[in-house]
C-alpha cells in the first residue's frame, strides 16, 4: 500500500484533507494552471468537498500535498487507478505553485513519488497533452516511454484535450537522467553541509 504520507528531500507529500482545499481550489482555478486540467468548470469549496467525500471512499486514488520545507502546500500530485494486483497506476494531478515551477521542489518529490510508486507498482503511466512540452520532458526525463498501445485509451482524450500515455518502469526510473542528478544534487548539498 502507498504511504498517506511521504518524507522527501527538502520537502514532503501528505494525502489530502480540507486544511489544504483552499489552495488547492485557488491553483484549479488559475487559467495558467486550468488550461491543462480537465476541469471546465470554475472549482468552488462546495465542489471542492463533494469531490473528497467521494474520494474517500475510494481506494484506487490518491492526492498528495506537495509541501515544502517549511510545511507550506505548494502544490498536488497523485494516482489513480491503482490497481495493487495488477501493480499498475495512473499519475497526475500534478500543480505547482508559479513560485516553485523552476526549483529543485518538482524533482525531489517526483523522485520520492516514484520510489514510493515503486514498491508496490510495476508500470506507472501518465497521460499528457500533446503539446504540455514541460510535461513531457519532465516525464522523459523520469524514464517514462510513449506507449504506442495505451493501456487507459479512454484517458487519453476528453471534452477538452487529445493526451498521449507513457509509461515508466522501475529499472528505466533508476537509470532515468532526472534520477541521476537528484543523486549528484543530494551528494553535494552533503558536502556542503559537512
Amino acid at each position: 500500500m502507498l504511504s498517506r504520507t511521504i518524507e522527501a528531500y527538502k520537502c514532503k507529500l501528505v494525502e489530502i484533507e480540507e486544511k489544504y482545499f483552499e489552495s488547492i481550489i485557488s491553483w484549479r482555478n488559475d487559467p495558467s494552471i486550468n488550461k491543462y486540467l480537465n476541469q471546465p468548470f470554475k472549482l468552488t469549496l462546495e465542489l471542492q468537498r463533494k469531490w473528497y467525500e467521494n474520494y474517500i471512499k475510494d481506494d484506487t486514488q490518491i492526492l498528495y500535498v506537495i509541501l515544502n520545507e517549511n510545511d507550506e502546500a505548494v502544490g498536488t500530485t497523485g494516482y489513480t487507478n491503482i490497481d495493487y494486483f495488477g501493480r499498475t497506476a495512473v499519475t497526475g494531478r500534478f500543480i505547482i505553485d508559479h513560485n516553485y515551477r523552476s526549483t529543485d521542489i518538482i524533482l525531489n518529490y517526483s523522485v520520492a513519488l516514484a520510489e514510493e510508486a515503486y514498491k508496490n507498482f510495476d508500470y506507472i503511466y501518465s497521460h499528457i497533452i500533446v503539446d504540455n512540452v514541460r510535461a513531457i520532458r519532465t516525464n522523459i526525463k523520469n524514464g517514462a516511454r510513449l506507449n504506442d498501445n495505451p493501456k487507459y485509451p479512454e484517458l487519453c482524450t476528453n471534452d477538452k484535450f487529445i493526451m498521449n500515455e507513457y509509461v515508466s518502469i522501475k529499472e528505466d526510473f533508476y537509470n532515468s537522467s532526472n534520477y541521476k542528478l537528484y543523486l549528484k544534487l543530494r551528494e553535494i548539498d552533503k558536502r556542503n553541509n559537512k
